[in-house]
């Protein structure tokens, strides 16, 4: 049978990279078209505020998300080790 086994630090590791990762995107900036008349570049100014928008709410979703994967991660460990102490406690009472 094959062994299934998770490694906390290894995970931790991965899910921050992950988050990093995600919040190094970065936003536009600095690159006003200014006053002008001509509707595209007019557009410019509402297609980049779009683009940071979704950047930010990307963002935002990662780092909530890791947060509950790391949560996660910490819930195994705590059930694993709840497992076995009761796997100990129950293993006294058979032997006797």
């Amino acid at each position: 049978m094959a062994k299934i086994k998770f490694l906390h630090g290894e995970w931790t590791k991965l899910v921050n990279t992950a988050k990093t990762q995600v919040t190094a995107v970065p936003t536009i900036s600095g690159t006003s078209m200014g006053s002008n008349n001509l509707q595209r570049f007019k557009r410019f100014d509402d297609i980049q505020k779009q683009v940071n928008d979704v950047v930010k709410e990307a963002q935002e979703v990662a780092s909530t998300d890791t947060s509950k994967m790391l949560q996660v991660g910490q819930n195994v460990i705590d059930f694993d080790s709840k497992s076995a102490s009761n796997i100990s406690k129950n293993a006294v009472h058979i032997k006797r």
